[in-house]
Order: C-alpha cells, then sequence, then structure tokens
C-alpha cells in the first residue's frame, strides 16, 4: 500500500498553487514527491495539478516492464481507494518485434486498463525557413481570464483523453480544461496567444524550452474559423525569434481538423502512442 502523504489531499492554497506552477516552468517537470515502483512491473509518479482538479490521487506511469505477462489481474491492492492512473505509451518501434505491442496491450487489459485515446505526434524542423507575416495576435493577459475559462470549458474537444474517459463526467473534464487555461496564464505556461480583434474568441498556449531549443502548443480553443492556423503560426514565429529549431505538436487520431492545420503549416508526422487509463 502507498504510504498516506499530504499528497493526497485537495489542496486550495493559492501559494503553493503558484509555487508548484513556477517549479513547473522552471524544470520542465512534474513536481512529484516520490517515484512508486509496484513489483518492477509500473513505475508511477504523482500527478499533483491533476489530484488537486480531480480530488483524488492521480499518478502518471513513467515506465511499463517489457513484459509483464505474469502480473497480477488487479491493482487494487496497491492504491488507495478512487485511485487513477494513466500511461502514454508507443507500440510501434522498429527495432521491437511484431507480437511486442500485442503483449504489452493483452497486459494492460490483463490488469484493468482501457484505451482512452490514441494519439498523433508532429514535428516541425523549419521554423528557421518561416516567412515573418505575421497574424494579428498578441498575448493574454489576467484581464482575459474570464473568457479564456469559458472557452476552454466550452469549446471542447471531445477525443482528449479527459473527455473520452468514462471515468469523469463532461461537467468535470469541462471544469479541468477550465483550470488549466488559468494555470497557463498564471505561469504553467510560457504564454497563452489570443487574437488581436476583439471579436474572434480563441486561444492558444504555449511553451519555448530554451534549453532544447523547442517550442510547445499545447492546448487551445476556437470559436472562430481560422483562427486556430493562425495562432499556431504566430506561435512558430514566436518560436524563430527565440533561436528555436523545432516545434512539437500532437492531436489526436480522430481529430482530423487539427491534423489538416498541422500539415498545413509545415508540420511533419513522426509516431503514434497510445493512452491508457486504470481506476479503482
Amino acid at each position: 500500500m502507498l504510504p498516506a502523504t499530504p499528497f493526497y489531499h485537495a489542496i486550495t492554497d493559492e501559494k503553493l498553487q503558484k509555487a508548484y506552477f513556477e517549479a513547473v516552468q522552471k524544470d520542465y517537470l512534474i513536481n512529484c514527491q516520490e517515484v512508486f515502483i509496484l513489483q518492477n512491473l509500473l513505475f508511477v509518479w504523482p500527478e499533483t495539478f491533476e489530484s488537486l482538479h480531480y480530488q483524488r490521487p492521480v499518478f502518471r506511469i513513467k515506465h511499463l516492464k517489457s513484459s509483464i505477462t505474469d502480473a497480477p489481474t488487479t491493482l487494487a491492492s496497491f492504491f488507495p481507494t478512487n485511485t487513477y492512473l494513466y500511461g502514454e505509451f508507443s507500440f510501434e518501434a522498429a527495432s521491437l518485434p511484431y507480437s511486442y505491442g500485442l503483449v504489452q496491450k493483452k497486459s494492460l487489459q490483463n490488469l484493468g486498463f482501457r484505451l482512452v485515446e490514441t494519439r498523433l505526434h508532429y514535428v516541425h524542423t523549419k521554423i528557421s525557413h518561416l516567412t515573418y507575416n505575421a497574424f494579428k495576435t498578441r498575448q493574454a493577459t489576467s484581464s482575459d481570464e474570464s473568457w479564456l475559462r469559458e472557452i476552454a470549458a466550452n469549446q471542447r474537444n471531445d477525443f482528449d483523453r479527459h473527455h473520452a474517459e468514462p471515468t469523469f463526467s463532461q461537467k468535470t473534464a469541462d471544469a479541468y480544461l477550465a483550470q488549466y487555461a488559468s494555470s497557463a496564464l498564471r505561469g504553467f505556461c510560457t504564454g497563452i496567444l489570443v487574437p488581436s480583434e476583439p471579436l474572434k474568441r480563441a486561444f492558444v498556449a504555449y511553451t519555448i524550452h530554451k534549453k532544447w531549443a523547442v517550442v510547445v502548443p499545447q492546448v487551445g480553443a476556437s470559436q472562430s474559423k481560422g483562427a486556430f492556423y493562425e495562432l499556431l503560426y504566430n506561435i512558430l514565429l514566436l518560436g524563430q525569434q527565440n533561436d528555436c529549431k523545432s516545434a512539437y505538436a500532437n492531436t489526436q487520431l480522430e481529430n482530423t481538423a487539427c491534423q489538416k492545420a498541422l500539415m498545413r503549416l509545415g508540420f511533419n508526422y513522426t509516431h503514434q502512442t497510445e493512452i491508457w487509463a486504470w481506476s479503482s
């Protein structure tokens, strides 16, 4: 059984939340208290941000053992009641045997996991070649927070793991995205770009990792046709101005509109991952 740490309790103190966001921004890592190893099968870490929102222990699987066919059929004995686990896995590495992915998926199913999202990953490696022809956008400020929260919740992406996951209600998942928008504005991300025109309601949050010279669009929503493309283009230009060599983005297998926008911007598909989840 995992130790009962203060991590499991919802934290509403704003100073503590701010400290967490600053730690994430500085280190580009989830600010976890401990890493747990379950019988050498799963390596997991606490997801503080999601635990605070969902009011339950949430863990992300950092590593899955290459062969867990002998794993127990239940994880309930390892975790407190109302725990949620999820992990993102790739089963298409060229160096792996064909049967590897099938064995891993069967093992996850035996453990009680379910597939909740198939994610496609893209990379843009020619940021320096972009012609500077910026669209009219600006950085979001604290005065934008109310409508950012509203659009994040209302213009939901039904394909993301929060909405595709039956553990969470649609209302709870919508509230998560609203909170994410607020957190991105307060420092969880490098910034949020919005259209300059007041009548255009859209945003895309992004993070610039100067250490690795990459820019990463992270989450966004739009009520205005074409605004998403314009915001993504200007984020690539921001990467160019910050000497970024590449950009990374992802979307869901079913989200063809986003896929088309990324390819139109010059992103190239790289690989596919799957997100599997388990809850007690």
